[in-house]
């Protein structure tokens, strides 16, 4: 066995040792002679264990314990948690993002726009006379509500789900990207 495999080997089966005296690795009565193997091991002179007399069978073991007890303490570490919006809630700020993007290609708010025509005249003159400041209040919009879906993406997914029967569109995927824009 190569010195690195026997130290990753001696790594994970002092893992499944300290899992089996927490008693957090519960084992059969068929795996109890290969249970006692690893505990009865010795440790050498760097505090690693010898696993030097170890039985194929038991190291065999104790590699694939290790592997699912890795795995079932990333599946279960603490997320953080995700920010909890009621819809309304969500809603209020969902339409504050879009109204920023409004006035950010407008130039001004929605409330003061009567038709689709005027929206298009409105862009239009922006675009012709105000590009840099276009261009900057859309990239800060488009940023925040970036930001805003990145953030809470998991809350209203879960919202959305809760709405049964109507159909949601948050910008037609999981992630406010570019194409979004």
């Amino acid at each position: 066995m190569d010195v690195d495999r026997s130290v990753d080997s001696a790594q994970k089966i002092s893992m499944v040792i300290d899992a089996l005296r927490a008693g957090t690795l519960k084992i059969r009565r068929q795996d109890e002679p290969w249970a006692r193997e690893l505990l009865a091991l010795p440790r050498g002179p760097t505090g690693l264990l010898d696993i030097s007399k170890l039985s194929r069978k038991a190291l065999a073991m104790a590699r694939a314990t290790a592997l699912a007890l890795r795995g079932l303490s990333q599946e279960f570490d603490e997320k953080p948690p995700e920010p909890n919006l009621s819809l309304p809630d969500s809603q209020c700020a969902l339409f504050r993002h879009y109204e920023a993007l409004f006035l950010a290609l407008t130039g001004t708010n929605s409330e003061n726009v009567a038709s689709p025509e005027e929206i298009k005249s409105r862009l239009l003159e922006r675009v012709r006379h105000f590009s840099d400041d276009l261009a900057d209040d859309f990239n800060t919009a488009a940023g925040e509500l970036e930001q805003f879906y990145l953030e809470n993406s998991t809350a209203l997914f879960r919202t959305a789900q809760s709405i049964g029967g109507v159909k949601v569109v948050l910008g037609g995927q999981r992630q406010f990207g570019p194409s979004a824009s």
